[in-house]
C-alpha cells in the first residue's frame, strides 16, 4: 500500500487541518479517503464553532475538489540482512556434506516459508559498498 499526503487550501485563512496523509493503492482511492478525513476534520471545527457563543453563525467551508493529493516515496537505503537457519536430518553416516545438505533443503525451506524467517534473524546492517540508487531504488554500485 501506498503512502500518499493531501492538502486543501482554505486560500483565506491559516489551519493545521486541511492536510495529511493516507494510505492507498491509487490516487483516487488516495483522494476519497483523504477527502472524507477532511470532511470530518472540518465537522469538527465547524461544530465547535457553531456551539460558541462568540462565533455561533460562523462555520468554515472548503472546496473538496481543489483537494492535491502527491505520492509520498520513501528514500531507499541499502541493507545487508544475516539468517542463521538450523534444521535437524536424519542420513546415512557415510553421506557427504553435499548430500546432507540437499536433505536439509526441505527443512530450511519450511522454516522461511511458514513464518519462522524473523525468528532466524541474526542482523541487518547497512550496506555501505552497494547502496540504494535514489533515482530509481535499485541497487548498483556508486562509480
Amino acid at each position: 500500500m501506498k503512502k500518499w499526503g493531501y492538502s486543501l487550501s482554505t486560500n483565506t485563512i491559516w489551519t493545521s487541518f486541511d492536510y495529511g496523509e493516507v494510505k492507498a493503492e491509487t490516487a483516487e482511492e488516495a483522494r476519497q479517503l483523504a477527502e472524507a478525513e477532511l470532511k470530518a476534520k472540518l465537522g469538527r471545527i465547524n461544530n465547535v464553532l457553531l456551539n460558541n457563543p462568540e462565533t455561533t453563525n460562523e462555520v468554515i467551508e472548503m472546496n473538496f475538489d481543489d483537494i492535491e493529493i502527491k505520492e509520498i516515496v520513501p528514500v531507499l537505503v541499502a541493507k545487508l540482512v544475516y539468517f542463521s537457519f538450523v534444521t535437524r536430518v536424519v542420513v546415512p553416516e557415510d553421506w557427504d556434506d553435499e548430500n546432507t545438505a540437499e536433505a536439509a533443503k526441505g527443512g530450511l525451506l519450511a522454516k522461511i516459508n511458514n513464518d519462522e524467517l524473523y525468528e532466524n534473524l541474526e542482523k541487518i546492517i547497512d550496506d555501505i559498498e552497494f547502496p540504494a540508487s535514489k533515482e530509481n531504488g535499485e541497487c548498483y554500485p556508486e562509480i
